[in-house]
C-alpha cells in the first residue's frame, strides 16, 4: 500500500535524515518505507499521524485511489494540451 509520508516530509521540508531522527528510525528504513520497498510498523505509522494531527488512514493511499488519481492527472493533461491547440 503507497504512503504519503514523502509528501509530509517534503511539506515540512526535512531530509530524510532529520525526519528519521524525529521518530527515532535510520534514513535507510525511511527511504524504504518512502519508496514502499518496506512496510511501515503499525508504531510507526501512528506515530507520524499523530504528529500531523491526522488520522492513520490518512498517510495511505489505496491502490484503487491511487489509480484513480493518475487517471484523472493524464486527463487534465489531456485537456490542457487540447485547450492549447485550439
Amino acid at each position: 500500500m503507497q504512503n504519503k509520508i514523502k509528501q509530509y516530509r517534503e511539506e515540512e521540508g526535512l531530509t530524510q535524515d532529520e525526519y528519521a531522527k524525529m521518530f527515532g528510525i535510520s534514513r535507510k528504513t525511511l527511504y524504504e518505507i518512502e519508496t514502499g520497498k518496506n512496510n511501515i510498523s503499525l508504531e510507526l505509522a501512528f506515530k507520524i499521524a499523530s504528529h500531523y494531527n491526522l488520522f492513520i488512514e490518512e498517510l495511505f493511499v489505496s491502490s484503487h485511489r491511487a489509480a484513480r488519481f493518475v487517471d484523472f492527472q493524464i486527463e487534465n493533461q489531456r485537456r490542457k494540451t487540447f485547450e492549447n491547440w485550439l
